[in-house]
């Protein structure tokens, strides 16, 4: 899901999902080599442009008519770090969709 979303998402750069359980999971970001070639920096954006990708995964959730999500970010390409990391903790009850779902046309009336 992760992957295939952030084609549509943002091409700045790429997702990966590191875990995921019924709990939660753990994301990464990594800079999209072509579009730092392209613009001449290590990493494009700013801990700003984090900051927003990390309120973006709060709601994802909430269209599969799920409560939202707690994100953090634990480390941060615009602090130094290799990569940005994110973990994700699921709303209390919330389960992992199964492989399949489908998700609901308006998930916010669900």
């Amino acid at each position: 899901m992760v992957g295939g979303l952030s084609s549509h998402f943002d091409k700045n750069v790429k997702y990966r999902l590191l875990r995921l359980n019924d709990d939660g999971c753990v994301g990464e970001f990594t800079p999209n080599a072509d579009v730092c070639d392209s613009l001449n920096v290590h990493a494009p954006g700013s801990s700003d442009a984090c900051l927003q990708r990390c309120g973006a995964i709060t709601m994802l959730p909430a269209y599969a008519g799920l409560p939202i999500a707690q994100v953090v970010e634990t480390s941060c390409i615009h602090r130094g770090d290799s990569s940005c990391r994110v973990e994700v903790r699921f709303g209390k009850g919330t389960k992992v969709p199964p492989v399949g779902y489908i998700m609901p046309r308006n998930p916010m009336t669900h």
